[in-house]
C-alpha cells in the first residue's frame, strides 16, 4: 500500500514539474485522505526510494531509506536532478507496509533483482500479493530466512526475472498469473525497468481487484500525464493533492490492466496491451 510515480522523457521537462510533484509526495507520503478511507491508516511511513536513469549516460542511482518521505532529507534526489542530462527514467515510492509483510530496508522499494541472464531489474510496487503463494510459485522454501525478510513485491521480482531475456507475450502470461485472486490480494500497479545488454525496457501499469468495494478503486486507480517530452504516471492522492493546488497538468486515468512496453526507453516506441 504505497503512493508511486514513473516518469520518462526528458530532464528539462522533469525540472519543470519537479518541485510540485515531490511536494505532493511530501504532504501526502505524511497524510493520505483516500488512504485513511480505505484502510484507516493515514501515513506512508515505512521508508522510501528511487530509482534514476540517464539514458544517454547509461547511469543508474538506486537509492533506499526506512526514513519517512516527509522527515528525511531530500537532498538525494535535488543532486541526482543536477547531474543529469538528455532523457531519463524516474521512478518514486513512499511505502506503507501492507499487515503481515516485512517493514525493513530488504523491503523498501524500487527492489533489485538479476536475472539469470544477468538482466537488472528494478521494480516499485503498489498494492498487496500473497507472498506465500508467489514464494510457492518460484520454489521457494516459506521456512527459510530469507522468506521471513523479504516482501510479496521481491518475489513478484523473482518471477519476472525468470524470463531471462525480457518478451513482452511472457509478461503478459505472467501477468495474467497475477491478476487471480490466489496470488491479487489487492494490486499490482507497478514500474519496472529493465536493463540488458541489447535493450533497455520500461514497463508501467496499474492491475488491481474490482471486486473488493469503491474505497479500494479509488485508492488505486493510476493516472497518467502524456505531453511532449514525458509520460508521467502517478497514484490517485497525489493526483488530486496537485489538482487542488492548481497544477493542471491534464491527467487521465489508466484504464485497470492496461499495460505500457517503451521498448528502448522510446517514448515514440511505446506500446500496450490489455490483462
Amino acid at each position: 500500500m504505497c503512493r508511486i510515480a514513473i516518469y520518462i522523457g526528458s530532464k528539462e521537462k522533469f525540472g519543470e514539474i519537479y518541485k510540485p510533484v515531490i511536494d505532493s509526495f511530501r504532504e501526502v507520503s505524511r497524510y493520505d485522505w483516500i488512504f485513511e478511507r480505505y484502510s484507516g491508516e493515514k501515513s506512508h511511513s515505512d521508508g522510501w526510494g528511487f530509482l534514476g536513469y540517464n539514458i544517454e549516460k547509461s547511469s543508474v542511482s538506486h537509492y533506499r531509506s526506512m526514513t519517512p518521505f516527509y522527515e528525511d532529507d531530500l537532498d538525494i534526489l535535488d543532486g541526482w536532478l543536477e547531474s543529469v542530462d538528455g532523457d531519463i527514467v524516474f521512478m518514486l515510492h513512499v511505502r506503507a507496509g501492507s499487515p503481515n509483510m516485512a517493514k525493513n530496508i530488504f523491503s523498501v522499494h524500487p527492489i533489485y533483482i538479476e536475472s539469470p541472464s544477468g538482466s537488472q531489474i528494478y521494480l516499485i510496487h503498489n498494492g498487496t500479493l500473497y507472498k506465500e503463494a508467489l514464494a510457492r510459485l518460484i520454489g521457494e522454501d516459506v521456512n527459510s530466512p530469507r522468506y521471513k525478510i523479504y516482501n510479496d513485491t521481491y518475489y513478484v521480482g523473482r518471477l519476472i526475472a525468470d524470463m531471462k531475456v525480457f518478451s513482452s507475450a511472457k509478461l503478459q502470461n505472467i501477468l495474467e498469473i497475477l491478476r487471480q485472486p490466489k496470488y491479487l490480494y489487492s494490486a499490482f500497479n507497478f514500474g519496472l525497468l529493465w536493463l540488458s545488454e541489447k535493450t533497455n525496457f520500461l514497463i508501467v501499469g496499474p492491475l488491481y481487484r474490482r471486486d473488493k468495494g469503491s474505497q479500494l478503486i479509488d485508492y488505486y486507480r493510476l493516472y497518467k500525464v502524456e505531453e511532449e517530452g514525458y509520460d508521467l504516471y502517478i497514484s490517485s492522492t497525489n493526483r488530486e493533492w496537485l489538482e487542488k493546488r492548481g497544477f493542471k497538468f491534464g491527467f487521465r486515468e489508466v484504464d485497470n490492466g492496461f499495460i505500457t512496453i517503451y521498448p528502448g526507453l522510446k517514448l515514440d516506441g511505446a506500446i500496450g496491451f490489455n490483462i
